[in-house]
């Protein structure tokens, strides 16, 4: 038996992005879940990023993402939720 917490809680500090991988006219929809988040732009493109340990980015595996990118195979998205 230890007296080790079961969640370790980690704060990080924001930091501002130099370069924007979309710019923020072309961002139609944002969902976010507990560790994850969802982009939808104006043409219907489908972003990804975060944990995925349960594969809720739909990128067909389970790695984490620290950037946005295309989901590939989901084209002409209208809604988007987490």
């Amino acid at each position: 038996h230890t007296d080790a917490p079961i969640f370790e809680i980690v704060q990080h500090e924001p930091e501002k992005i130099e370069k924007p991988v979309l710019p923020a006219k072309l961002i139609k929809k944002v969902a976010c879940g507990g560790a994850h988040s969802l982009l939808v732009t104006e043409s219907g493109r489908l972003l990804t990023c975060g944990l995925n340990d349960s594969g809720q980015l739909g990128r067909g595996n389970l790695d984490n993402a620290s950037e946005f990118d295309d989901v590939k195979g989901m084209e002409s998205i209208a809604d988007v939720a987490a």
